[in-house]
C-alpha cells in the first residue's frame, strides 16, 4: 500500500485558525460519542510495530473518518462525492513530500534551538535585539519554518449538514 496523498478532515466544521478533531466531527455529523483516551494519542507513533492500542485507536479513527466523509457525502456531494475528493486530493503535496517537509522543519528547528542556545527562543523577539553573530542566520531559519509550516487545512462548515 502506498499512500499518495491525504485528506485532512481538521477543517471540516473548524473555523478558520482552529481545527475540529475526529471526536467532535463523530459527534456533529454522525451523533456518536467517541472516547478518546489522550495517552495513547500522544503516545510515540514513530516506534514501529505500534502497540495493538495504538492500531485500534488508529483504526477507529479512520472508520469514523471514513464514515463522516460518507454522512457528508449524501448531503453535500458537491463538496463531498468521491470525484469532488479525488479533485481535492489531486491537488494536495504528496505524502512524500509532506514527510521530506517534516523533516527539514525539524532539521531547521533544531539549527535555531542549537543557534540560539540559552537566549530566548520566541519568534517574536526582533532580529536586532539577538546577538550580531547569529542574526542573519536566524532570519533564515526563521524563514525556512515559516515557508515549511504545514498548510492550513481546508475549511468546510458542517453545523447546517450536521445530523
Amino acid at each position: 500500500l502506498k499512500a499518495r496523498s491525504r485528506l485532512d478532515l481538521g477543517g471540516v466544521g473548524g473555523k478558520h485558525g482552529s481545527t475540529s478533531g475526529v471526536k467532535r466531527l463523530g459527534k456533529v455529523v454522525l451523533g456518536l460519542d467517541v472516547p478518546k483516551s489522550s495517552r495513547i494519542a500522544s503516545s510515540d507513533w514513530g516506534i514501529v510495530p505500534l502497540s495493538k492500542r495504538q492500531l485500534m485507536y488508529g483504526a477507529r479513527d479512520a472508520w469514523i473518518g471514513a464514515a463522516v466523509v460518507d454522512a457528508l457525502a449524501t448531503k453535500d456531494p458537491e463538496t463531498f462525492s468521491p470525484q469532488a475528493l479525488q479533485r481535492l486530493l489531486e491537488e494536495q503535496m504528496s505524502i512524500g513530500t509532506l514527510c521530506d517537509r517534516f523533516r527539514q522543519r525539524k532539521r531547521a528547528k533544531n539549527e535555531l534551538n542549537t543557534l540560539l542556545g540559552d537566549l530566548p527562543k520566541n519568534p517574536r523577539i526582533d532580529p536586532e535585539e539577538l546577538p550580531e553573530a547569529i542574526r542573519d542566520d536566524v532570519i533564515l531559519l526563521r524563514a525556512k519554518l515559516k515557508e515549511l509550516s504545514p498548510a492550513q487545512p481546508l475549511f468546510f462548515d458542517v453545523e447546517k449538514l450536521a445530523t
